[in-house]
C-alpha cells in the first residue's frame, strides 16, 4: 500500500483529502505543523508528500529541504492557495525538489489523478 503524508493546516480540507485518499486505497497520515511533518516523514517514509507551503506553525520549504536531503526518492506535490509560490515552480522543478504544483482550489478527482500518475512513475522529471 502506497503511503501519503498530507501537510496542511486547514482541518476541513485535511479531512476531505484524507478520506478521499483512504477510500481509493492509500495509507494516509496528516500533519498540521512543520515539526509534526518532519517526525512523520522520519517514521513513515511516505511515497508522496502533499505539501502546503504556508503553515500556521512552520514553513513548507523546510519540509521540502528535509525530504530532498534525506529522502530524495519521496515525491512531493506543492498544494497551496498562494500564487506567489507558482513563481518558484520552474526553479524547484529544475532542481528536482518537487514533482508538481497544484494551486487550490481544485477538484479532488484531479488531485487523485495526479497522485496516481506520480506514483506510477519512478522519475517525476519524465512527467514535466
Amino acid at each position: 500500500m502506497k503511503k501519503i503524508l498530507i501537510v496542511e493546516d486547514n482541518n476541513h480540507l485535511t479531512e476531505i483529502l484524507r478520506e478521499a485518499f483512504v477510500e481509493v486505497g492509500y495509507n494516509v497520515e496528516v500533519a498540521m505543523k512543520e515539526n509534526d511533518a518532519m517526525d512523520i516523514i522520519e517514521k513513515m517514509k511516505p511515497n508522496l508528500v502533499i505539501l502546503d507551503m504556508r503553515l500556521q506553525f512552520g514553513d513548507g520549504m523546510g519540509i521540502l529541504d528535509l525530504i530532498n536531503s534525506k529522502y530524495p526518492e519521496t515525491k512531493v506535490i506543492i498544494y497551496t492557495a498562494f500564487e506567489e509560490y507558482k513563481g518558484l515552480q520552474s526553479k524547484l522543478l529544475k532542481e528536482k525538489k518537487l514533482c508538481t504544483f497544484i494551486l487550490k482550489p481544485v477538484p479532488i478527482e484531479k488531485i487523485i489523478a495526479e497522485i496516481e500518475k506520480l506514483l506510477d512513475t519512478s522519475d517525476c522529471q519524465k512527467l514535466q
